[in-house]
């Protein structure tokens, strides 16, 4: 399984950051566009890559805050490689979450 990150978490929040990052608004709008424009090419990037693997089966949960894929290990292998995913620092077997256990089968 890998993690894909793209730098975009909420709308406010992310242009509220820019806008304490510069001197004026325009240069914030400016830079806010370029987080987004950045986001799009790495989702471009990611969808090229499965392109390559027409017949290859990939399951993606997108979720609040991330977004996770796994399936062909060769695909996840070159996204990693590409750093367009990285592989979660958390524990794939079990992990605790909010006071459920998960286990992966």
């Amino acid at each position: 399984m890998v993690e894909i990150y793209l730098g975009y978490f909420k709308q406010g929040d992310d242009l509220n950051s820019c806008l304490e990052a510069t001197s004026n608004n325009v240069d914030a709008f400016h830079m806010h566009a370029k987080r987004l424009y950045d986001c799009a090419k790495h989702l471009d990037k990611i969808a090229e890559v499965l392109k390559s693997y027409p017949d290859a089966k990939m399951q993606v949960d997108a979720n609040v805050h991330f977004i996770t894929m796994d399936g062909s290990k060769e695909i996840l292998d070159v996204l990693v490689e590409k750093e367009l995913a990285s592989v979660p620092e958390w524990d794939d077997e079990e992990e605790e979450c909010e006071g459920e256990e998960i286990v992966d089968d």
